[in-house]
């Protein structure tokens, strides 16, 4: 388990490179992505693991100006922050909103659409969305026979419902077994200290009980919300001298939220067509909503992005197909039938009255048949008078946080022109009259009365190019420091009309991507080099057991898996194919895949043979006595590197295993590598994008190596004088080092001076034992030795790979890559 209280937190040695503030939507995305690169992570959440029911009462705050409910009644303070509030839905930014400019003129987004654009994708790919499902023209074609164009100047845009919006639930896989992402709870961060140079020194986190503990963090994220970032930038501000902020004009300014109201109704409409046009859709199992979006190019890039809704109520059957969605998602995902039911009826009584002011909406007598209501949801245009701020009334270091909230006000001139374009789309596609309401069409700012906010918060941290002009730099950190940054919606510097979740998440990622890229050393840590070898999987006859080996590697943050026709006596690439079939971050794994050596002629019989020898003599952990390294290629001219054979096997190897990264020639002697090969692994590889290269069971041999091409990847023995420090590691080419292992026995037999400082080394990894202890130790000093080699790994013993991955993580965890390469200094 991961989970961990504040008390076993805080009496515990770990020390995660990242510290991100927040376990809500946005937090999980980046622990998750992180994770899945081989990081190490901690997640801190304020509030309890389990929400609580009565979660308002824990939201209290002030609220001036207009009326703003989702100050109570859209935060959670629990493990999974929001999204054990909202229905899942997802909707994108477009073009247009990144387009958009102040009353200055000047752009507000400091990153580009395109930009954007590659990280929105890479969220749906986290949210495993598929392609099909994100074309949202395609989805709306089909279901209505219509082009998704309506008038000159709309476009059907379709907001896509995930099937499980509880993130705890969606990642409960990782959240629960990775032993890169420690969540702990009842942890609310009370206080940042920073250094005379700008860096978060310290962060002082506090549980219910009033229990206090500090962090010493490299790298600290504020992911906990919109309105609890501002408060923490707010009280460092206005309590820490030395905090950059000090004079930042912006910290808790430009809030910004979503106006939801309904300004028409339609009259003399065909019933059936406006059903066919605007009724929620399900397809391909998912659920989308209908909503009609301007084109980029018939607004301003001063003005708002509004999107318009019909809203007809709910027929039976959907209310109906609501209420069974609802249930699905409460009583799911759970890891017992008791669990489910006591998770679900809590999330049950926590959702039941959203859902409920959901359905009492969207009633309406005769569905389409009766009034069908055209409603807005607007985007609030910022203004540096809507803002967060502290409240003393609890005193100056306990206050809450409260919202003035403010509109610009020009947002009713674009309100009004759309619901004009909207009628005159209605009466030229002849589907029906649109009645507006009056107060609109004569410019009253009375018609806002009727709006309310959406929950959708966001600014307060505003994300810009300079701090005169926000809070966050477009990498999200905080303008005058090296290691504070804020993920999510506080970030925005405007907010189109789309729920901004999946654009929070979708940043959230890009930031989790630029600390990896700039924060953390390439041989800083093992875990992200491993490789899980194959070869040594038992067979057909224990494919489950297979199984559970590798899922124990990934689950342990191995992001890539070696494979080969021959390995685990022809079944490796079975196992490999169903593993990433049953996981929710398969495409996060690399896979090496190979060609050349032949699958066993009879694999179902071999693998009877050895587990009837297994049940007589249990296998031994392996012996490396008599292991010898070698430049020899013991098994070339084994394998048939034609083009047909090369291309048969791969096609039976892509039918398993689904994708593959890397493409290697088995065993290809460097007498066998000819022209012919060269192009035909080429073409093989290219419609798969994947590197190509060659891997042998001995150990580099330069001279055979300069037969193969620059740019080819080599997998092999790691030679002796490398790991004992004898010559640097070969370079010119991506290295994926094998036997490890035994060539660390070798040296300890042959070379005192590497036997003496492994016996000091081992001493570093307290709790593990010697035989595991001896293992790591050679693959932490590999890691040193050779920091740009991948290290492959493998064990066919459960409890055997247990302990192996737990010291591969305890030399994360405690930094130990260094401190053991600085014991084998006499051996060099």
């Amino acid at each position: 388990m991961t989970i961990l209280s504040f008390q076993e937190w805080s009496k515990s040695a770990r020390n995660s490179p990242f510290v991100i503030v927040g376990a809500g939507a946005v937090g999980i995305a980046m622990a998750v992505w992180l994770s899945r690169a081989g990081q190490r992570v901690t997640l801190l959440e304020g509030g309890p693991f389990t929400p609580p029911v009565n979660f308002q009462q824990f939201n209290k705050g002030e609220s001036k100006g207009k009326p703003h409910r989702g100050i109570r009644e859209g935060r959670m303070k629990a493990y999974g922050g929001g999204t054990r509030l909202w229905g899942g839905q997802l909707a994108a930014f477009d073009s247009g909103d990144f387009q958009r400019r102040g009353q200055d003129g000047a752009l507000l987004w400091p990153i580009s659409f395109e930009t954007y654009e590659e990280w929105l994708g890479r969220a749906l790919d986290l949210l495993a969305i598929s392609a099909a499902d994100r074309d949202a023209d395609a989805v709306w074609q089909t279901a209505t026979g219509h082009s998704a164009q309506f008038g000159k100047r709309f476009h059907a845009s379709l907001c896509l419902w995930l099937k499980q919006p509880d993130f705890t639930t969606m990642f409960a896989r990782e959240l629960r077994h990775s032993p890169l992402i420690e969540i702990v709870t009842d942890a609310k961060l009370s206080d940042l200290k920073f250094s005379a140079e700008g860096s978060v020194e310290r962060a002082t986190v506090t549980a219910s009980d009033g229990t206090a503990h500090h962090v010493h963090p490299k790298v600290l994220v504020l992911a906990n919300g919109t309105f609890e970032i501002a408060a923490s930038l707010l009280r460092a501000q206005r309590d820490d001298p030395l905090c950059p902020l000090r004079r930042n004009a912006h910290v808790g300014r430009w809030y910004i939220d979503h106006l939801h109201g309904f300004i028409a109704e339609i009259e003399g409409h065909d019933p059936a067509l406006l059903a066919q046009l605007f009724d929620t859709i399900y397809h391909n199992g998912r659920k989308f909503t209908v909503k009609l979006r301007r084109l980029p190019e018939f607004r301003s890039p001063t003005e708002p992005n509004i999107a318009v809704t019909i809203s007809p109520g709910l027929s039976a059957g959907q209310a109906l197909r609501e209420a069974r969605d609802l249930f699905g998602r409460v009583f799911s995902g759970q890891a017992s039938p008791l669990r489910a039911v006591s998770h679900g009826v809590r999330a049950l009584l926590i959702a039941a009255p959203a859902a409920l002011r959901y359905l009492s909406k969207h009633r309406a007598r005769g569905h389409y048949g009766g009034l069908v209501n055209v409603g807005l949801e607007v985007e609030q245009l910022p203004t540096p008078e809507s803002r967060l701020f502290l409240s003393d009334a609890a005193g100056p270091a306990h206050g809450a946080v409260g919202v003035q909230w403010q509109l610009d006000g020009a947002e009713l001139a674009a309100m009004r022109a759309i619901a004009e374009q909207f009628a005159e789309a209605m009466a030229e596609t002849g589907i029906g009259t649109v009645r507006c309401d009056p107060r609109l069409m004569t410019d009253d700012p009375a018609v806002f009365d009727q709006f309310h906010d959406a929950s959708h918060q966001m600014g307060g941290a505003r994300m810009a190019l300079s701090p005169d002009l926000g809070v966050v730099d477009a990498d999200c950190k905080v303008f005058g420091t090296s290691n504070l940054f804020v993920a999510g919606a506080a970030t925005f510097p405007a907010g189109s009309f789309a729920n901004p979740t999946l654009t929070a998440i979708a940043l959230g990622l890009r930031l989790a991507n630029h600390l990896i890229e700039h924060n953390v050393r390439a041989n800083a840590s093992l875990m992200p080099r491993l490789v899980f070898g194959t070869a040594r999987l038992t067979g057909g006859v224990s494919l489950r057991c297979s199984r559970k080996l590798l899922h124990a590697a990934l689950d342990a943050g191995v992001r890539t898996i070696d494979c080969a026709p021959p390995y685990g006596i022809g079944s490796a690439e079975d196992v490999v194919g169903a593993v990433l079939r049953e996981r929710p971050d398969a495409t996060a794994i690399k896979v090496i895949a190979k060609v050349g050596i032949a699958r066993p002629r009879h694999p179902r019989l071999m693998a009877l043979l050895r587990a009837a020898k297994r049940l007589v003599s249990p296998t031994p952990p392996h012996n490396f006595d008599a292991w010898q390294p070698s430049t020899r290629q013991p098994d070339a001219g084994r394998g048939n590197f034609s083009a047909e054979a090369m291309a048969a096997s791969l096609a039976v190897t892509a039918a398993k295993v689904g994708h593959f990264d890397t493409l290697l020639l088995h065993e290809c002697g460097s007498d066998e590598f000819t022209p012919a090969v060269a192009d035909a692994i080429s073409r093989l590889a290219a419609p798969f994008t994947a590197q190509v290269g060659y891997g042998w069971g001995a150990q580099f041999d330069a001279a055979q190596d300069a037969r193969f091409p620059p740019g080819y990847v080599c997998e092999c023995a790691i030679p002796a004088a490398v790991l004992d420090g004898s010559v640097p590691p070969p370079t010119g080419r991506q290295f994926i080092f094998h036997s490890l292992a035994a060539t660390s026995e070798y040296l300890c037999r042959s070379n005192p001076g590497y036997a003496e400082s492994m016996a000091r080394a081992q001493k570093l990894l307290t709790g593990v034992d010697a035989a595991t202890a001896r293992i790591a130790v050679a693959f932490a000093l590999a890691a040193s030795r050779a920091p740009e080699a991948k290290l492959v790994f493998a064990s066919s013993d459960p409890i055997r790979l247990e302990r192996l991955l737990g010291a591969f993580h305890l030399i994360d965890t405690q930094a130990l890559i260094e401190p053991i390469a600085g014991m084998f200094a006499a051996a060099d």
